[in-house]
């Protein structure tokens, strides 16, 4: 089965290097060569892949957050529990095997033993600004952390039981539990794993959450702020949780948007499953339509489901947002393999066209990485017991400038500790993408749940500012960040927040400390972002902790907007098969390099180019 995807080219840009003195008159024929996509990857790697049908689904309700009920009866009081007996019974035992063969020293200064890092390199060191304490975690639950900046300086922070907004100085503007929607939303049993976005093009919020962890009783809770004030109205929509009508609830959701849409991703697990010890029975991607959500009318989406490269399931499907704005009409989603010893294997998956185009389809590939990532064991805490580090799956990404960078939990081979996986795709479009990858760790600090955001200016490069937590057997749990230039080198390590004790709420030697941190690039502020991870507070609980960084890179100061070097024109536009482009060069050199991009940074590397130098043949 294949289907014929024609491109349409709606506005097209002309970047030219000029090379030689000459003076001409320069024509370019342009021919589109259709795309493709079928149940095999472009790669020749077995793919394949099933979709729904377009749902509709009604408006759950309208809530206003600053009236939801305060009750105070349904906050849950901190206490130690149990985790569920051999939930994590098979992975534990090979983490435990991992943890035998490390070879770090128990010291609280680390040395960072990776050639890329030299503390006296000339990266020059960002600045912590404005910090301050956020959520609070009620109960057991571990601290999943998730932030969301507008434009105007409001923040919105979620953990997994509840919200708080902010100004930016920290003052409090609203807090509630997801529990207190209930009354709004009907039954909650249990919400869980909560993600937040801002929207710069609609300027407006999107959350995110769980509630269910039963095939009886799993949703998917949306919710679209309808103004830029997220204290205000939301409008909010339930998704079903048990696409498959069968013994399936969904868990652990991925957030990302595009121009257009809004993505999710969800894993599928049977109920009763450890989780931990097994792949799931099924991933998928929801595609929905902002505009329908924003505007309160019936939402509109779909789901892709049963994704197999070589016949497995890919799960943990992490979406890669625009680095400086959102891209579009396509969005792309990186992911691995999620519990192997040793792998090289990058999963690059690309949804082409909006649901409103029709014409919205799936294709993707395998990438070889040059880096291998693994399994890692636990993190050690100072009173001898450890925190959990999950899978060594990819937890954040950007598409920036024509590249993917996306960071994952990874073991180091060499420390045999828990590491941060850095990647980078250089060209997305190729028909076998490299991933240029490299293990960001240290010889005496366990380091997990990375986040990652753009820093650059908005123009050219790809720097960045990394997000994840930290510890030690000589260190508490805490937040740090780097900042990443465009050559991938890392700059001095950051220390945002520092853990005041150990972590200590289950009867058990392994400890939650969060499944994942957040961070945000402010839109109108290049090189500023804003984080929020988990911290080890007092009598062994765990809270967050927000920080607002800026990269002090000199190249931010730097406005590097296109150099016209011709004037031209160019039609028909938009078009479908060719365009023409007419242009007078007034430099008095000659054409070296030509590249057509779309809108979103995108390559046109498909194009067939036709040069007519209209001098020669007079």
């Amino acid at each position: 089965m294949s289907i014929n995807n024609s491109a349409l080219i709606t506005y097209v840009s002309l970047n030219i290097i000029i090379q030689k003195n000459r003076c001409c008159f320069i024509s370019f024929l342009l021919f589109l060569a259709g795309t493709w996509s079928s149940v095999y990857a472009q790669n020749n790697t077995a793919f394949s892949y099933k979709q729904s049908a377009v749902f509709k689904n009604q408006k759950t309700a309208i809530i206003n957050l600053s009236e939801v009920n305060d009750d105070p009866d349904i906050q849950i009081e901190a206490r130690k529990e149990e985790e569920t007996p051999n939930r994590f019974q098979h992975l534990d035992s090979v983490k435990n095997i991992l943890n035998q063969k490390r070879t770090t020293a128990n010291s609280g200064n680390p040395t960072y033993w990776k050639q890329s890092y030299n503390k006296t390199n000339s990266i020059p060191a960002y600045s912590l600004l404005n910090n301050f304490q956020g959520n609070y975690q009620n109960g057991v639950t571990p601290n999943d952390n998730h932030i969301a900046v507008s434009n105007a300086g409001i923040i919105v922070s979620v953990v997994n039981t509840n919200i708080r907004i902010f100004n930016d100085t920290g003052k409090i503007l609203l807090s509630k539990t997801f529990a207190q929607f209930a009354s709004f939303l009907g039954p909650l049993t249990h919400t869980f794993d909560p993600r937040i976005i801002y929207d710069p093009v609609a300027d407006k919020f999107i959350m995110i959450f769980l509630n269910g962890s039963n095939s009886t009783n799993t949703n998917l809770i949306v919710a679209f702020s309808k103004t830029n004030n997220p204290v205000g109205n939301w409008n909010f929509y339930r998704l079903d949780g048990n696409v498959r009508k069968d013994t399936t609830w969904s868990d652990f959701p991925i957030v990302g948007f595009s121009n257009d849409e809004l993505f999710v991703t969800l894993n599928l697990w049977n109920d009763h499953e450890t989780c931990w010890d097994c792949d799931p029975t099924d991933a998928i991607i929801w595609q929905i339509n902002k505009s329908s959500g924003y505007q309160g009318d019936s939402l509109i989406s779909k789901y892709y489901g049963d994704i197999k490269v070589n016949n497995r399931i890919v799960w943990n499907i992490c979406p890669m947002n625009g680095g400086s704005a959102p891209y579009g009409p396509n969005m792309y989603f990186v992911a691995n393999r999620n519990i192997p010893v040793q792998n090289d294997s990058i999963f690059l998956i690309e949804i082409s066209n909006t649901l409103l185009s029709q014409q919205a389809t799936l294709s993707a590939k395998t990438c070889k990485s040059n880096v291998s990532y693994g399994i890692q064991p636990h993190a050690r805490q100072p009173d001898g017991s450890y925190l959990r580090t999950d899978f060594c799956d990819v937890q954040s990404g950007f598409f920036e400038h024509g590249k993917i960078l996306f960071v994952g939990n990874s073991i180091d081979t060499t420390t045999k500790g828990p590491g941060i996986f850095f990647g980078t795709i250089n060209n997305p479009q190729a028909t076998a993408p490299i991933v240029d990858a490299k293990i960001f760790s240290f010889d005496t600090l366990d380091i997990n749940y990375p986040s990652i955001a753009f820093a650059g200016n908005n123009f050219t490069g790809t720097a960045a500012i990394i997000n994840f937590l930290h510890t030690s057997s000589a260190t508490f749990a805490g937040i740090s960040s780097v900042f990443v230039n465009d050559s991938g080198v890392f700059s001095p390590v950051l220390r945002v927040k520092s853990g005041i004790s150990s972590v200590d709420m289950l009867y058990d030697s392994i400890e939650r400390w969060g499944d994942y941190t957040g961070i945000q690039r402010v839109y109108n502020d290049p090189g500023t972002c804003w984080l929020s991870g988990s911290f080890a507070f007092s009598n062994g609980a765990i809270s967050t902790w927000i920080a607002k960084v800026k990269s002090n890179d000199s190249k931010l100061g730097i406005p590097q907007e296109p150099t016209v070097l011709a004037s031209f024109n160019l039609y028909p536009n938009p078009s479908h098969d060719y365009i023409t482009i007419d242009f007078t060069n007034f430099t008095n050199t000659a054409v070296g390099t030509v590249e057509i991009t779309d809108m979103s940074g995108r390559k046109k590397n498909w194009l067939k180019i036709f040069l007519l130098d209209k001098e020669k043949t007079q």
